[in-house]
């Protein structure tokens, strides 16, 4: 059963970023990682993703409810802290942006995405969605600018933070080991833009040289609560 977020946020150290070594730093300033950088235009939506300004830069507009996601050069990863730097720069209220962890495929994964002061923990088990951590106000979050969101994972607990402020944990057994990326979800005719930048992560070894392999996902569908 997944466990309720506090009420508030509280600073909260991340042990983490303590002892483990850093397997990936990205400040985004060149594409050596193997980010998908396209554009790509179909019944879907045209989704165009670039590295500039020092910032992934991602430019939605969804003709269907249109989820993007998008991992670099990692291989699968079962311990691990992931962090990253998001900004929604344009879109409505409804679209989001976060994190994807332990993904096995497109139909098989967690996220952690925040719209406006709110944030959620989803798990995709088989195309079907279910709300670990459903939609949760937080005053960690900052409005209209960018916000730092991190995840611990260690085995089947999962710990979040949204600027360095702890604001909930789950436990699931779903999936063991998969990537770790970035996600954005666009409601039906609705255009939005989104910026990443710092993306860190972190693991207890580096069990290899990592080699870029850029992967590219665009799937129809919504985030339903």
């Amino acid at each position: 059963e997944a466990a309720r977020p506090t009420a508030t946020a509280t600073p909260t150290p991340i042990p983490a970023t303590l002892y483990w070594p850093v397997v990936m730093a990205d400040p985004f300033d060149s594409a050596e990682h193997g980010w998908p950088v396209e554009e790509t235009d179909n019944e879907l939506g045209r989704v165009a993703r670039r590295i500039a300004d020092g910032a992934y830069r991602w430019e939605v507009r969804a003709r269907q409810g249109l989820l993007i996601l998008a991992h670099a050069c990692m291989p699968g990863w079962s311990d691990f802290f992931v962090a990253v730097e998001g900004t929604k720069l344009d879109g409505p209220p409804e679209a989001e942006y976060g994190l994807a962890f332990r993904e096995v495929d497109r139909d098989n994964f967690y996220s952690f995405s925040v719209r406006g002061n709110q944030f959620a923990v989803f798990r995709r088990l088989n195309g079907e969605w279910t709300a670990l951590i459903g939609w949760t106000e937080s005053d960690a979050l900052l409005l209209d600018q960018g916000n730092k969101l991190s995840v611990w994972g260690q085995g089947p607990r999962f710990v979040f933070f949204i600027n360095d402020q702890f604001v909930g944990q789950v436990e699931d057994h779903s999936f063991p080991v998969g990537d770790i990326g970035l996600l954005a979800e666009v409601p039906a005719g609705a255009q939005a833009q989104f910026a990443f930048d710092s993306f860190e992560l972190r693991a207890p070894f580096v069990p290899w040289l990592l080699t870029p392999t850029p992967t590219l996902i665009a799937e129809a569908t919504a985030i339903s609560e």
